[in-house]
């Protein structure tokens, strides 16, 4: 073992942006989390703090015009247990509001994961990253063991 972290993409989804598929999103990666083994408050903050950018992309990003393009999600778990959930796009670049940028909640507040955003040349990438402490992990939406 050369001390290298490996990254094992564990959920990844591509949808067109509408208030229902963000909503229908948001219950995946719930489960997603949960079946990964993460504990309740931060999983649920994850989601939200998710559901919330998704929901700027589409506001901001598309102009409220969900036919417009894609948001694609990707969850991420490192060998060293760096959790890492993706969100993308192709909109024009945009800020994202301050109540999120300036994240708040229990995940944020203890530390254990930061938000980042890049404006990529075409589109934007949020990226929430952190170390975590995960219960016992389930099969993946794939059907594999994780562990």
């Amino acid at each position: 073992m050369t001390g290298k972290s490996t990254n094992k993409e564990w959920v990844a989804v591509e949808f067109a942006p509408s208030e229902i598929m963000i909503d229908f999103v948001s219950q995946f990666i719930e489960s997603a989390l949960s079946k990964l083994g993460l504990a309740p408050e931060p999983r649920r903050d994850l989601v939200n703090c998710v559901g919330d950018i998704c929901n700027a992309v589409l506001e901001k990003g598309y102009n409220g015009d969900h036919q417009q393009g894609q948001i694609g999600i990707r969850i991420t778990l490192s060998s060293t247990d760096r959790l890492a959930v993706e969100v993308a796009d192709n909109a024009p670049s945009f800020d994202l509001p301050q109540r999120i940028r300036e994240w708040t909640g229990p995940a944020a507040a203890n530390g254990v994961f930061t938000l980042k955003s890049k404006t990529l040349a075409k589109g934007n990438r949020f990226v929430l990253a952190g170390k975590v402490r995960l219960g016992k992990v389930e099969e993946s939406a794939s059907g594999h063991k994780n562990s």
